[in-house]
């Protein structure tokens, strides 16, 4: 039965499952290439760029998030400088992210930049998913995705070690 409670015939329902499979496709292909291209963007042409977009946009290590990831990393426990007592002043998941690519990876900043990067491919699913259940139109799960991942604040969210992307 469709929605309106009418049986849908055999071929009807192949012809939905094909164009299900033609916007999945399509929005696989879209989404890989807008990571590899902020790859690009984020690893190899904004780093020439951060002494101009930094004094604006500051991205790189921001909100003490480096600190906190670097006592952690090191042992001394969730505090902003060794000196200091333990804080209370940041979300507590991000920081144990933070130290655990510190701990893994010795280029800990493009660490950061590609688990963000991951993880706004990951929320574009979610977009899909949602606009395809919210919207009857067949374009919208594609574009909805798309807008999201190109836009500027995001683009900008992924290149900061800031908390906004994964929460």
């Amino acid at each position: 039965m469709d929605r309106s409670g009418e049986t849908v015939g055999a071929a009807d329902q192949s012809a939905a499952i094909l164009r299900r499979k033609v916007e999945v496709r399509w929005f696989a292909i879209a989404v890989i290439c807008i990571v590899a291209l902020e790859f690009g963007f984020s690893l190899l042409l904004a780093p020439g760029f951060k002494d101009e977009i930094n004094p604006r946009y500051s991205i790189g290590n921001v909100d003490n998030y480096y600190s906190l990831a670097k006592n952690i990393s090191h042992g001394r426990g969730y505090r902003f400088t060794p000196d200091t007592t333990l804080t209370l002043m940041r979300e507590p998941g991000y920081p144990y992210f933070l130290a655990a690519l510190m701990h893994e990876f010795d280029d800990y900043h493009h660490a950061a930049v590609v688990a963000n990067i991951l993880m706004t491919a990951l929320s574009a699913v979610l977009i899909f998913n949602l606009a395809r259940l919210l919207s009857p139109a067949r374009w919208v799960p594609v574009i909805a995705p798309i807008i999201y991942m190109l836009h500027p604040g995001v683009i900008l969210a992924e290149m900061r070690t800031g908390v906004e992307v994964p929460f």
